[in-house]
């Protein structure tokens, strides 16, 4: 059994029965059902109830749109959802990752060419911050790609660049202005995107 009371959980007592009891009640379609994060490519509810409720997918990655339709349509699916959805969007670069509106910093490599992590948790701190007024709870983000082949068409500029002390210190950052907003990181790519020139 895994320890939900040990990293990267620290789950409390009462989480711990919660998350327990919510897998015992379970159905195998429905535990299979959240391992799912597809893309949010439509608003219809006809689609969202398929999603949601029938093959009850375990979360959902949006492309930017204006903050009143993400946020109409993040309600929707959390209210239509058994188990509360994870909602995720690529803030790398700020809250224009989510929304139209958002705030833009610029590209990663930008932002650690000014050689203070400090602009990396801003980063992190305001895309987050937005993200989740509009009901973001996963960013798809901070990138701690090592950016050694600069014709990678995936990484280059999205990453904090070619020195992995500063990836890691920007990363970090990023990460701690996430937290304090209250949203979730994927840390991306893994096992590492960089070192190539192919798509």
């Amino acid at each position: 059994m895994i320890d939900l009371k040990a990293k990267p959980f620290f789950l409390d007592d009462a989480s711990v029965g919660l998350v327990q009891e919510t897998l015992k009640n379970m159905t195998l379609e429905e535990k299979a059902g959240q391992v799912f994060c597809p893309m949010g490519l439509t608003a219809d509810p006809s689609e969202l109830v398929h999603r949601i409720q029938e093959i009850g997918v375990g979360g959902i990655m949006y492309r930017p749109d204006t903050a009143k339709a993400i946020q109409s349509v993040h309600r929707t699916v959390q209210s239509m959802a058994k188990i509360p959805l994870l909602l995720a969007a690529n803030t790398e670069h700020g809250g224009d990752g989510i929304a139209y509106e958002g705030t833009s910093f610029g590209q990663p490599m930008a932002t650690a060419a000014a050689n203070d992590p400090v602009y990396a948790y801003r980063m992190g701190k305001v895309a987050c911050s937005e993200g989740a007024a509009l009901g973001l709870n996963w960013s798809f983000a901070p990138i701690v790609d090592i950016n050694y082949e600069f014709h990678n068409p995936i990484t280059n500029v999205r990453t904090f660049g070619s020195d992995p002390d500063r990836v890691v210190a920007c990363a970090k950052a990023f990460m701690r202005g996430a937290k304090e907003s209250g949203v979730a990181v994927a840390s991306k790519h893994s096992p590492g995107d960089g070192g190539g020139a192919r798509d």
